[in-house]
């Protein structure tokens, strides 16, 4: 019986001071890509690559312009002159993004071949 209580107290001791709550937590990234490319606003030039590569500009003149550009429920979305155009983030292969690189503004590259 004295080797019961031991190990009562054992346990009831390791439970007490082994359940403490973490005091620096780690808060989950909220990181994600559209964050990112939403972080790296004022956009200049869109680059598509599909088949075929598309580049957009915003204030360029040899290029056809976009006049906006955001990020919404997965995809990346720009006015241009001919329409509205949507890229689905999550089938793009590579997604570069060059913050401040061109003309005060930044690159977006989506490459999907």
């Amino acid at each position: 019986m004295k080797y019961f209580w031991l190990f009562f107290a054992i346990i009831l001791l390791s439970l007490s001071t082994g359940c403490k709550k973490d005091e620096n937590p780690v808060a989950p990234s909220s990181n994600t890509i559209e964050d990112r490319i939403t972080a790296a606003r004022p956009y200049t030039v869109i680059n598509v690559i599909t088949g075929s590569t598309f580049i957009y500009e915003n204030g360029g003149t040899t290029n056809p312009q976009f006049t906006d550009a955001y990020t919404i429920d997965g995809f990346f979305v720009f006015e241009t002159s001919s329409g509205t155009q949507y890229c689905n983030l999550s089938t793009a292969k590579e997604i570069t993004i060059q913050k401040n690189s061109v003309r005060g503004g930044s690159l977006i590259a989506l490459r999907y071949q």
